[in-house]
């Protein structure tokens, strides 16, 4: 069968299903892009911001509501920045447009996720143990700007470390060892975000929860608070 056939077959096969009734989800039309806080791209968080919207039959969305990020940020931050980045991020959700769910031949409310990307990448790279750690540059070349200086293994740093939960089904398999977090840290001492580097995958998101409640001490340079980042390592003992 010939490439232009295929195609053929499949669209006549998706219409079929959709006219026999089959439950899709939305498709998007229109998703206008957010209008970040001015600022955004000195947070030194990098990642997608998720929403989740709620289309309704004529494919508008009714509701949006935040789901996670940007990247690894914690689900509670104190930075305005960030939250004003969700916010804005619902706005634009909320003036997306779809296609919507057809159910038994008939336009039906549905659900969609909807990313959106936000800050600018900072400079990375990965050490002899395969981690990523932010680089401040080297003695000729300039750090980028809002690139965070790295501190190391930041554990005895910290003037709040909460301890993880064991989850049920880690113990249930006996997963035990060192989970290293990748850190951020924002210049009043909380985490902006969270990555998990390393570890035992069952282990990685308790990790990561704990990592979030930690607190540390302002780090000044020139009598100014900076963001830092650095490893927070956690073991669990089966």
């Amino acid at each position: 069968m010939k490439l232009r056939q295929l195609l053929l077959f499949v669209i006549v096969c998706a219409c079929a299903a959709a006219v026999a009734g089959q439950v899709t989800e939305p498709v998007i039309e229109k998703q206008p892009s957010p209008k970040f806080p001015k600022g955004s791209d000195m947070t030194g968080v990098v990642g997608n911001i998720v929403i989740n919207a709620t289309v309704d039959e004529k494919g508008i969305v009714t509701s949006a509501e935040f789901k996670e990020g940007p990247g690894w940020t914690c689900p509670v931050v104190t930075n305005p920045l960030i939250n004003e980045a969700r916010e804005a991020a619902k706005a634009a959700a909320l003036k997306a447009r779809f296609i919507p769910v057809r159910e038994n031949g008939k336009p039906v409310s549905g659900t969609s996720m909807l990313t959106y990307p936000f800050g600018v990448p900072p400079k990375v790279e990965k050490n002899a143990k395969g981690m990523r750690l932010t680089l401040i540059g080297s003695s000729d070349e300039p750090p980028p700007p809002g690139s965070p200086p790295s501190r190391g293994v930041l554990n005895g740093k910290a003037i709040a470390l909460p301890k993880p939960k064991y989850p049920r089904a880690a113990i249930a398999v006996k997963a035990g060892g060192a989970v290293q977090i990748l850190v951020l840290i924002d210049g009043d001492g909380t985490i902006l975000s969270a990555e998990p580097v390393s570890g035992h995958p069952l282990l990685r998101s308790s990790a990561r929860t704990a990592a979030c409640g930690a607190k540390f001490s302002q780090t000044l340079l020139e009598g100014e608070p900076v963001k830092v980042s650095g490893l927070i390592t956690y073991n669990f003992i089966p």
